[in-house]
């Protein structure tokens, strides 16, 4: 019986029953690690969209600065 023990409801509970409870737990932290490691890739992806993003922004204000520079020049009196 010392390897055995007992239940709430009276039933006992075997080796295998403590095994589960010890590995059930570390089955739950490997996939939550699968699923941070998933995150953290689709993370960096956003990243770099965004980063993408700006450089594209910054591509766009320089044009239009370029492009109203050379209107004003050409309005009179500019």
């Amino acid at each position: 019986m010392s390897w055995r023990r007992r239940r709430a409801g009276g039933d006992t509970e075997s080796r295998g029953g403590i095994a589960d409870r010890f590995w059930a737990p570390l089955a739950v932290v490997v996939k939550l690690q699968d699923k941070v490691g998933r995150q953290a890739g689709a993370a960096k992806g956003r990243q770099s969209r965004i980063e993408d993003l700006a450089a594209r922004v910054i591509r766009l204000e320089a044009r239009m600065e370029m492009v109203l520079h050379a209107v004003m020049r050409r309005l009179p009196g500019g």
